[in-house]
């Protein structure tokens, strides 16, 4: 959610606000799981690298497996919760 950090900073005007905040919303709602083990995220791309064999054409991107709770998902929805949290303490004050 760079949308979160460029509003909190100053970077981006208040009318991308809205769709920062939906956005992230639909990522909790649809994407987002919670349980006694913890916070688990569906329909991560396993792999979407560029090389020889991954040439970032739309064909090879939705060839890829979908995973659930790998760190290249889960590292980047931690990071967006972060920056949305703090972006909308910073909008209460």
């Amino acid at each position: 959610m760079h949308l979160a950090k460029g509003l909190g900073r100053g970077y981006l005007e208040k009318g991308f606000e809205d769709a920062t905040l939906r956005g992230y919303q639909g990522i909790e709602e649809y994407l987002k799981e919670e349980d006694a083990h913890g916070i688990h995220l569906k329909q991560i791309c396993h792999g979407a690298g560029l090389s020889k064999e991954r040439n970032g054409s739309y064909d090879y991107y939705i060839s890829e497996e979908v995973v659930e709770d790998v760190p290249m998902g889960l590292a980047p929805f931690l990071l967006a919760s972060l920056e949305v949290e703090r972006y909308v303490n910073r909008r209460e004050l």
